[in-house]
């Protein structure tokens, strides 16, 4: 009866993750989420994110990254500029199934009262541009309207939840910025987004990079496990450049050759809900039958794993997630603020 107490606890912790991270959607679209902003340079923002963004679009896309003028300071909320990043080029990779190539563009720009006005703008002045853009399938003109209303989705069902870019929306207005589409079926779409240049003066050197090198890190050895090549890729290059040893799989029983041939201590299972063969939970079971001392995250997205699987029994990552909240969960479940309990 215990157990049974213990585990149906771990599950409503963990649905609770999920209705979080849900949540925080919503209140991201709504302008009522809490942000921290600093000032910070939007270019380094981009650059640091660029080797998680290539592995996830994966290898039939080429992303392009250009800025006419750096560094570009903008005062905003760090993780929440990453939500951005990573909604609007995932949106640009669905829409290239075949592959393509998305352009990322900053520059800076100034903005007059004429452009105030229709794009709602708190006052004129100097602005910093990025532009999204790929050459996919473009957006039909009677959806344009409704692009960044939450749940509206133009992806099949369990495909997407309709709210990428609907927290792209709310983030951006609520830090005093707009966002804009131009598309055309067939060729493609660019998503345009101003921010507020900070005012005053930039701060120094060492401050604006605090953001790019102060990620948490370590040195313990993380077994990752992701059937999605691209995302796999993507999270393993962000851990390893923090320091942490890897091991990788792309399916439960692949991952469980790796632990028993892997002499040294493994510290972290870090896995996908729902995988080929079996799920995240039936593999952290059998793995932690030889290996009790480790923890675990689950990587969910919220689509089809919400309908097809019980909350997993454990601290959860929502897809899509940035390198500073893979960082920080990571760190966290690691010094034990989020230990399994099994």
């Amino acid at each position: 009866p215990g157990d049974q107490n213990r585990r149906e606890l771990l599950e409503i912790r963990a649905a609770g993750e999920r209705a979080t991270g849900l949540t925080r959607q919503l209140l991201a679209f709504a302008r009522k989420q809490v942000l921290s902003p600093t000032v910070l340079d939007l270019c380094e923002v981009v650059r640091v994110m660029e080797g998680m963004l290539r592995g996830l679009i994966g290898e039939h896309i080429e992303l392009r990254f250009r800025s006419e003028k750096e560094p570009l300071w903008v005062r905003a909320d760090r993780s929440q500029l990453e939500q951005v990043m990573l909604n609007l080029v995932l949106n640009a990779r669905d829409a290239m199934p075949r592959g393509g190539v998305v352009d990322i563009n900053l520059c800076d720009i100034e903005i007059d009262e004429a452009q105030t006005s229709r794009l709602e703008l708190a006052r004129p002045g100097a602005y910093a541009r990025l532009v999204v853009t790929d050459n996919g399938s473009g957006i039909d003109p009677q959806d344009r309207p409704h692009i960044f209303e939450p749940f509206f989705t133009t992806k099949g069902i369990g495909s997407g939840t309709g709210l990428g870019l609907a927290t792209v929306y709310g983030i951006v207005r609520q830090s005093g910025g707009s966002v804009t589409v131009e598309s055309t079926p067939g060729e493609g779409s660019s998503f345009v987004v101003v921010l507020p240049m900070a005012e005053g003066q930039a701060p120094r050197v060492e401050e604006a990079q605090v953001g790019a090198i102060d990620l948490p890190g370590g040195a313990e050895t993380i077994l990752v496990v992701e059937d999605d090549a691209g995302v796999r890729r993507a999270v393993v290059k962000t851990l390893a450049q923090l320091g942490y040893t890897i091991l990788e799989a792309a399916d439960g029983d692949a991952a469980l050759r790796v632990a028993i041939t892997h002499t040294g201590p493994i510290h972290l299972l870090l896995t996908d809900v729902v995988m080929p063969g079996q799920s995240g939970p039936e593999l952290a079971k059998r793995f932690f039958a030889d290996r009790p001392s480790a923890s675990v995250i689950y990587m969910s997205g919220y689509s089809a794993e919400a309908d097809t699987t019980k909350s997993p029994p454990g601290p959860l990552l929502q897809k899509p997630f940035s390198p500073h909240e893979l960082a920080e969960r990571v760190r966290s479940v690691l010094d034990g603020v989020a230990r399994r309990l099994l």
